[in-house]
């Protein structure tokens, strides 16, 4: 296989005489660890042809999954590839413009809930242009009119949705910790309850806090003082686990950008919640310096609601 892409790229070269760049997509698809594997070994001994360039793109969810499960074989991946490139998250104006267009609402001024529900897309999407996309034709198929006051079912249809999608990904995934993993899946399924029972009427501070002592309790620090300095907290978490904890506690605090309870706290509340994306952003780069990112919005945003 090496040798038959090596002349091919070679011929492809002497017909053009220039740089030639190849561009293989939908490796998000490869689920397998020992397909990756395979993958890389494979094409590794082509990727240094003279005259070609490869450009590879990856899900940063797939990217995230390699990271936690395939930490023997990071070297496989650092080795094989001159430069890994995360994109940039668009910022609030850009998400909001995105759902307007989904909308096919360009035109149309709307209130402060829509303005929410929007927020919420962008935050869930982690300024994904592609996951906002598809929170909005999600929330469409499911009968939530964002145009007019329920931000707060936005919310909990994506909140839910993402839960849900944790349940599915774990069940099915092998480990050698089936300890780690059970405990995990416990955890998930306390917090859908937890959030199924969440009204508009509970209280942002009591639902964040609950979400956060669920996730302790499952970790095993029930005892922990949840207004211990946060610096304290970091790396709690189970590694293999410790990024979906982050996204969960996101959604958490998206609750109160949904009905409204942490905008009225502060004028400037919005622009700390570029810091949520940014958490977010290195999610599957760094979890745990993810989650140091999302302790330090709570302190500067929260007050002293540590997450």
């Amino acid at each position: 296989m090496t040798a038959t892409c090596t002349k091919l790229l070679q011929n492809i070269a002497e017909v053009y005489a220039n740089k030639v760049v190849v561009c293989i997509d939908e490796l998000d698809k490869i689920t397998s660890i020992d397909q990756l594997t395979e993958l890389l070994k494979g094409v590794k001994g082509i990727l240094g042809q003279e005259n070609t360039h490869f450009i590879l793109t990856i899900s940063e969810d797939a990217m995230s999954k390699f990271t936690e499960r395939l930490s023997s074989d990071r070297n496989l991946i650092e080795s094989s590839f001159e430069e890994i490139v995360y994109l940039d998250r668009v910022d609030r104006q850009t998400g909001m413009h995105i759902v307007r267009q989904s909308l096919t609402a360009m035109d149309v001024v709307w209130g402060e809930e829509f303005e929410r529900a929007c927020l919420l897309f962008w935050i869930f999407g982690a300024g994904v242009p592609r996951e906002i996309k598809r929170f909005v034709f999600s929330c469409f198929s499911s009968g939530i009119d964002v145009y007019d006051g329920q931000s707060f079912s936005v919310w909990k249809l994506i909140y839910l949705d993402m839960l849900q999608s944790m349940i599915k990904g774990t069940s099915q995934a092998k480990t050698d910790d089936a300890e780690a993993q059970y405990n995990f899946l416990l955890c998930i399924e306390s917090l859908i309850k937890l959030v199924e029972g969440t009204s508009t009427s509970s209280q942002f501070r009591s639902v964040v806090t609950l979400i956060k002592s669920t996730i302790e309790k499952y970790e095993g620090n029930e005892s922990r003082d949840s207004h211990q300095n946060s610096s304290d907290n970091v790396g709690v978490v189970p590694f293999q686990y410790q990024s979906q904890f982050v996204e969960i506690l996101i959604g958490a605090i998206a609750f109160g950008v949904a009905t409204g309870k942490i905008v009225k706290q502060s004028g400037q509340i919005t622009d700390h919640l570029d810091t949520l994306i940014y958490a977010y952003k290195f999610v599957p780069i760094n979890s745990r310096y993810a989650r140091f990112t999302l302790q330090q919005f709570a302190k500067k945003a929260l007050g002293r609601l540590v997450v």
